[in-house]
């Protein structure tokens, strides 16, 4: 008898809202200007798995009155309309624990999943009545019961009351245990690591890990906006960081991504595979990454993957804190890049929101809290 599987697609981070330095030419503009469905158009064909999912990085709930001005509202909030673009290309699960959908408060947060459940676009990572507990989204394919959970360890707002799932090992467990009850496949996403690397920390590595002889079957990260690198470990998949899908960022190795398809049964992934993307630097979604280029920065992938699970390797990262280093010069890389984009474009800006988003900015760098 032929065992029942599920085809599982993935993707990165789905930014539909503007990124602060790229607002009035970014993601956003993009979508008003040739529509939503124009951001997904090139991925025709490669989002047809049975559960095709991703990380949808902040909200696009419909804006009330009070909430149409000022700079703050304006950035990673994306228009309304993506939902329907984003079920009609194929996808039809979004995780929402990350580091910007509780940026605009709960009734928008609420506001956005209303809007998904009317696109028939389930979602996890977020439960109004037990935060630490993401609502699961389930799926009933082939015979089989799928349950996906999302968690966030990111957070940048309402620190003191969380709205969202922390990622704490011992809430996963026991989720993963509450899963299993009704569910033949576990998948997590896990929105972790730091922003731009492109390997996992050893913390990571070890609780992925840890996720997997829990119970789970897949493990699908995001956050640092760069491929990670994908590990078979035991009965599961670990893809400690699939980058980014659609994002208004500009620098080459931030715009290199991949889709991950996925073949799973109840006792193992039976396979996968990658399709290399590129995000446009122009326009901003995602395409294939074909040429020299595109084998190259595959090549690349799979070089880093095949050290995530080499002992002297992570001795070595551990002992001499390499990972730690490797965060700081990648992050005063970004500030550096970020500083010289502003310069190029300047022309661009709406001069009172410049002067805005630069005074928020010196604020933050100041004070080092989020507004």
């Amino acid at each position: 008898m032929t065992e029942k599987s599920v085809c599982l697609i993935a993707v990165g981070d789905i930014f539909l809202g503007e990124h602060p330095v790229t607002l009035g030419h970014g993601v956003t503009s993009i979508a008003r200007q040739y529509g939503c469905a124009f951001l997904f158009e090139e991925m025709k064909g490669y989002l047809d798995g049975d559960i095709v999912c991703g990380n949808l990085e902040g909200i696009i709930s419909p804006k009330k009155k009070d909430e149409e001005t000022g700079f703050q509202k304006k950035i990673f909030w994306g228009d309304p309309s993506c939902a329907g673009a984003m079920r009609d290309a194929g996808i039809n699960c979004l995780f929402l624990a990350n580091n910007h959908t509780a940026q605009h408060g709960r009734n928008a947060l609420e506001r956005t999943c209303d809007l998904l459940d009317k696109h028939d676009l389930k979602w996890t990572g977020f439960n109004p009545a037990s935060p630490a507990h993401p609502t699961p989204a389930i799926f009933y394919i082939n015979g089989l019961t799928i349950a996906l959970l999302a968690y966030c360890d990111t957070q940048q707002y309402n620190l003191d009351t969380p709205l969202l799932p922390l990622v704490d090992f011992d809430n996963i467990r026991e989720d993963i245990d509450k899963a299993r009850t009704e569910a033949d496949i576990i998948i997590i996403s896990l929105h972790w690591g730091d922003e731009f690397i492109n390997y996992p920390s050893p913390r990571q590595v070890e609780l992925a890990r840890r996720i997997i002889d829990a119970g789970a079957h897949v493990i699908l990260g995001h956050h640092p906006h760069t491929m990670q690198g994908v590990e078979q470990y035991k009965h599961g998949l670990i893809a400690y960081s699939l980058g980014s899908f659609i994002k208004d960022l500009w620098p080459l190795k931030l715009r290199e991504s991949t889709v991950l398809r996925i073949e799973l049964s109840t006792s193992a992934v039976k396979k996968f595979d990658l399709v290399p993307l590129i995000i446009h630097k122009k326009f901003h979604r995602p395409e294939l990454y074909q040429g020299k280029a595109g084998d190259e920065y595959m090549a690349g992938v799979h070089r880093l993957a095949g050290l995530i699970g080499d002992k002297k390797e992570q001795d070595a990262l551990t002992r001499e804190t390499r990972y730690e280093r490797d965060v700081r010069r990648l992050l005063l890389y970004d500030r550096l890049s970020t500083i010289m984009h502003y310069l190029s474009n300047i022309h661009r800006y709406d001069k009172r929101l410049l002067c805005e988003n630069v005074r928020l900015m010196l604020k933050r760098r100041l004070t080092k809290k989020n507004f």
